[in-house]
């Protein structure tokens, strides 16, 4: 029923920077319902609405050329095998995660040992006493 409130409110925000908003909001509201297809018109609805109002002339032209060089630079490097390295690197060395507690090291560890020849060591606290 909300859903049917906020669309018949779009006809009163036409063409300001609320319709962005809340398109969005729709966009979010079907995604909730798993009406993806619904969600991504209101994504795009809200994207080019928010762009009227924003504009590419809220970006200085320096600022786009310099984003569009790093797009391109990261195009480059990351569609080459390897990401641009020629051999894969292919050793047997440890991987040490080191950080501060809270600091996000168990979710790197993790991560990586969630790759089929990467093996987690777990936790080790013989640096403790050296910490402290």
């Amino acid at each position: 029923p909300q859903i049917h409130n906020m669309e018949k409110m779009l006809e009163m925000v036409e063409g300001t920077k609320d319709e962005a908003y809340l398109m969005f909001a729709l966009a979010k509201a079907y995604e909730d319902t798993g009406d993806l297809d619904r969600a991504f018109h209101f994504l795009e609805g809200g994207n080019k609405s928010l762009l009227q109002h924003i504009g590419p002339s809220d970006f200085s032209s320096n600022q786009i050329a310099v984003a569009k060089a790093r797009l391109q630079a990261m195009k480059r490097t990351f569609s080459e095998p390897g990401f641009g390295n020629p051999t894969p690197l292919m050793d047997r060395s440890p991987i040490f995660i080191v950080g501060l507690p809270r600091s996000g090291s168990t979710l790197v560890e993790q991560i990586l040992a969630s790759h089929s020849q990467i093996t987690a060591g777990g936790e080790d606290t013989a640096f403790t006493p050296v910490a402290s």
